[in-house]
């Protein structure tokens, strides 16, 4: 007569095999997952600069000279830092700085925008 076992769980090689899987998975979707994650932020931070650029526009359009940054409508970014430079009445350049690590791994830590559309560097944009 056959006798029938009844198991009960999982034994522990079924539990080992398994955390080595789940690992293996994790330890490659990470990474991936990381630069996603920075291209999405970066992405984020060239729209802000190019709506600066169209807020600077609109007002100069205005006033005959470009606003200070104060008078903007700037964004708040959790992973770039926005300031303006060269600011002169007749010219501007925005620089958004990075300040997360997700931003830092994709060799973009500052990106630029001045009033004629010069985007450096280009790599970035």
């Amino acid at each position: 007569m056959e006798q029938v076992r009844n198991r009960a769980g999982f034994s522990v090689i079924e539990l080992m095999v398994t955390v080595a899987i789940v690992g293996i998975l994790s330890a490659i979707a990470l990474p991936s997952y990381r630069h996603i994650n920075g291209q999405a932020h970066l992405k984020l931070t060239q729209a802000s600069l190019l709506d600066l650029h169209m807020q600077q526009q609109h007002y100069q359009m205005l006033h005959g000279k470009y606003a200070k940054l104060q008078e903007l409508n700037l964004p708040d970014l959790k992973y770039h830092t926005i300031t303006m430079s060269e600011h002169s009445g007749v010219a501007f350049e925005f620089v958004a700085t990075a300040k997360g690590e997700s931003v830092k791994t994709l060799q973009c830590n500052v990106i630029k925008i001045d009033h004629l559309l010069n985007k450096t560097p280009q790599e970035c944009w």
